[in-house]
């Protein structure tokens, strides 16, 4: 062979190596966007099952004005930490954990923790992906929006 001729093949697998290792990279992106949008648009669920409940009367087994005593279904109750209301829930996963909170009587807080980017638990840290947001009384979400932190 020639010298051309080796020059071309190693100019060749560098090439293909570079393109595998993008397209991998490519690959991941997309698989955490989507499971982003995923946790985003359960969350979103979540909000409106508790504004049905929140205008449902107290006397009819709703909250009668208030997100307090909101649970999904299947969810159980959380561990009291820091900085959560008491009576909060979790409603754990597959590849999620959600942790549910009310507050202030029309404030609804919901913290999704991802299990397959993260630790899947309640704490923020940089091993624990995340997304938090805080909803108003008419399931519009606060001024911070969906805060996304962690190890995504």
């Amino acid at each position: 062979m020639g010298s051309q001729q080796i020059l071309l093949i190693a100019l060749v697998i560098i090439i293909i190596g570079i393109s595998i290792v993008v397209g991998i990279k490519m690959f991941y992106q997309q698989s955490v966007s989507t499971h982003r949008q995923a946790i985003i648009q359960r969350m979103n669920i979540f909000v409106s099952q508790a504004l049905a409940y929140r205008r449902i009367p107290e006397s009819l087994g709703g909250g009668g004005g208030s997100f307090i005593g909101f649970r999904p279904e299947n969810a159980v109750d959380s561990d009291h930490v820091a900085g959560s209301s008491p009576g909060a829930v979790k409603l754990l996963e597959e590849n999620v954990n959600y942790f549910i909170e009310w507050y202030f009587l029309d404030r609804l807080k919901i913290i999704a923790s991802s299990k397959m980017f993260g630790e899947g638990n309640y704490w923020p840290n940089s091993y624990n992906a995340r997304i938090v947001a805080i909803f108003d009384n008419q399931g519009n979400v606060d001024h911070n929006g969906f805060q996304i932190s962690g190890d995504w």
